[in-house]
């Protein structure tokens, strides 16, 4: 199950705008804001591109935000909770970003114990 994170051009084109347009202090904000993002889901937990790992026991939460659009409702982001701390995914600048949104359900709704499971839907029109 263990399922890694892979950045799309997106992440990429806002790094390279941010750099001439901010001189270099855009991307090192967007570079450190990353260091909140999961990087890889898998059995054991959660593990953000900052290294940290967050086992399953302590992960308190998660919110989905949806947007509808002509094809359905699509998922824009999700905003992990932690005993300490938060992580976020946005799908949109993943390769694989249903992937890793269906791994952080799958492995929240298998490895959290029910009394502590705390999820939230927001959806956009």
């Amino acid at each position: 199950m263990p399922v890694i994170s892979r950045f799309n051009y997106r992440y990429l084109i806002c790094f390279i705008v941010l750099l001439p347009c901010t001189l270099c202090i855009g991307s090192f904000f967007l570079w450190l804001w990353r260091r909140s993002f999961v990087w890889r889901v898998d059995e054991g937990g959660v593990t953000l591109w900052s290294g940290r790992h967050e086992p399953w026991q302590r992960v308190r939460g998660y919110q989905l935000r949806k947007r509808l659009e002509a094809a359905g409702p699509s998922i824009t982001r999700v905003d992990l909770q932690f005993v300490i701390g938060r992580a976020f995914v946005s799908p949109a600048w993943l390769q694989n970003g249903d992937e890793v949104v269906e791994a952080l359900r799958i492995g929240f709704r298998d490895r959290v114990a029910s009394g502590r499971r705390r999820s939230s839907y927001s959806q956009r029109r």
